[in-house]
């Protein structure tokens, strides 16, 4: 996302000063796969969790499609 396009970084850089100036820690690619692995298998059981629990997901994020809820 923050990638996609010269626009979307200019304006991402405007909230993160490690955009801004380019400065911080390098992480490699497999680095960051595997945090947003971790963070998308979190976030997954906690919209489960919620699922059982009746709770209905979509309307409070209507963007999910309602294949994603039938796992």
């Amino acid at each position: 996302m923050l990638v996609s396009s010269r626009k979307s970084f200019i304006d991402y850089s405007k909230k993160c000063p490690g955009l801004k100036t380019l400065k911080g820690r390098y992480y490699s690619k497999e680095e960051i796969l595997d945090w947003a692995n971790k963070e998308y298998e979190m976030e997954k059981q906690y919209f489960l969790e919620m699922k059982n629990h009746n709770f209905n997901i979509l309307k409070v994020y209507p963007f999910l499609s309602k294949d994603m809820l039938d796992e």
